[in-house]
């Protein structure tokens, strides 16, 4: 044989031992490619086969839900865990159709007829079945159809193989108390009722009483049933009866912003075993659960809701304010903000002309208005009108906007922004109107009359028009 001739079998030779190699009982991919081509992202249905029993899933209008029927909302965050790690397992080691004999079976290792798979249909249908332990620790064996069989980690198979009710959404409701339109509460059937709903300015009481919101006690209040989680889910085929359902303590109609249908959440009665805990239903979701820590959400009263403050006046909207007092009904002091100016020229009835204001004044005034707080409310019916001396009022404030042009809500001209009417202090307290609100806020008498005071004592200071002010008028 030539030179030529051995040289070539050495190479023939060679490759068939690397041949071999590659070939071999056990290999480790390298490329380290997911086993699933899969987008989370682009899932519409997740089917979980343990034996006998399928688990479905189903996406609608990016929401998870249980069942062919969509007969619950699914656990969110699970069903996203689930599909990142479908997404991301990769193979560890592979063995090759070809070698699985013998020892090393489809039979041996649980995947000649596959007890557990999981399929997942996207824009491509992808199953995978899992049969059992491998060798290392925290992995068992998979495999794509009839190919070849791929040693994983078991992350996979333990988010996806685990009781229905794991797949339960935990969470009372998917609401989000930034973007709530309306709530009411109903208890005794009808007869006791709240309602709330938020309107330009922020949340109004509507029923029982007329009044502002206090967005911090409201929050409070609301947040736990929101954000409240399920404890236990009873048995299918529960009576409601017997869970108090047939004269609810409370029945809640709340309504999301765009929303026309309100979601209702009834509480039953306490679990005879548990007295904090309540059977609830939920109009969004299948049976009767078990919540714990709700009681205090059905006590509620409507004083504790409403805010102690004024009603917000955006301070950069006001171009006029008129303050009168002693009872005269004549506005003593007018300010009008200056054009293009953060000054404010003053007319008060003890002068004679108009002097200028420094606008920082004018707005720590404001603020400390703004700021005062309620130490309780009476009803502004006559009687208490009369005892709190709103009939010879000690003081009236009138804020107004100037609309230079028609708009769709208002036509040019002056425009109320709030009015309060102050009686006659009495016992270190005074009371306040704000409009033609349905009740009075109690407020005490100092600092108020601090506040009241500094633009209607004659001594006021005030600066004198500059000769620049004069030449710009």
């Amino acid at each position: 044989m030539s030179w030529k001739g051995t040289f070539g079998l050495i190479i023939v030779a060679a490759l068939s031992i690397g041949l071999l190699f590659f070939s071999s009982h056990r290999q480790t991919r390298s490329s380290r490619e997911p086993l699933l081509s899969l987008d989370p992202s682009q899932a519409e249905k997740i089917f979980i086969r343990e034996g006998s029993s399928t688990v479905t899933l189903l996406k609608k209008e990016g929401v998870w839900f249980l069942g062919e029927e969509l007969v619950d909302r699914a656990d969110q965050h699970l069903i996203r865990s689930l599909l990142q790690s479908a997404s991301s397992t990769t193979p560890t080691d592979i063995l090759k159709v070809s070698e699985l004999k013998g020892p090393v079976s489809l039979a041996s290792l649980d995947l000649n007829q596959p007890k557990r798979s999981l399929t997942i249909v996207g824009k491509v249908r992808e199953s995978i079945d899992f049969g059992s332990e491998g060798a290392a620790p925290r992995s068992l064996y998979a495999r794509l159809g009839d190919g070849d069989v791929y040693l994983i980690s078991d992350e996979l198979p333990k988010l996806a193989f685990r009781s229905v009710q794991d797949f339960h959404d935990p969470h009372l409701t998917s609401l989000n108390t930034e973007h709530l339109q309306e709530i009411s509460l109903t208890k005794g059937g009808a007869i006791q009722q709240l309602v709330l709903r938020k309107g330009s300015r922020g949340w109004n009481l509507e029923r029982p009483l007329s009044a502002k919101v206090d967005q911090s006690a409201l929050s409070s209040w609301i947040t736990p049933l929101i954000s409240a989680q399920i404890q236990q889910w009873m048995p299918a085929g529960t009576d409601p009866s017997t869970c108090g359902f047939e004269s609810p303590r409370g029945v809640f109609a709340i309504t999301q912003e765009g929303e026309i249908n309100p979601l209702t959440i009834a509480i039953g009665d306490p679990v005879l075993s548990s007295p904090e805990s309540s059977y609830v239903r939920c109009s969004d979701r299948s049976g009767i659960f078990i919540v714990k820590g709700l009681s205090a959400t059905l006590d509620v009263m409507p004083q504790s809701l409403r805010s102690h403050t004024l009603q917000p006046v955006d301070y950069d909207t006001v171009d006029r304010i008129a303050i009168s007092g002693n009872g005269t009904g004549e506005p003593p002091v007018i300010l009008t903000r200056k054009p293009e100016s953060e000054d404010w020229t003053i007319k008060a009835h003890f002068g004679t002309g108009q002097s200028i204001l420094p606008g920082e004044k004018v707005r720590a005034w404001f603020d400390q208005l703004s700021s005062i707080k309620a130490q309780s409310f009476v009803p502004a019916t006559p009687d208490q009108m009369k005892l709190h001396g709103m009939d010879q009022p000690s003081c009236s404030i009138r804020y107004s906007a100037h609309l230079s042009e028609n708009t769709a809500e208002e036509s040019a001209g002056e425009f109320l922004l709030a009015s309060y009417t102050f009686g006659q202090a009495s016992n270190g307290v005074i009371a306040l109107r704000e409009g033609d609100s349905s009740d009075l806020m109690i407020l005490p008498e100092h600092p108020l009359e601090v506040i009241l005071s500094e633009f209607l004592q004659p001594d006021l200071p005030i600066t004198q028009p500059s000769l620049d002010d004069s030449k710009a008028k």
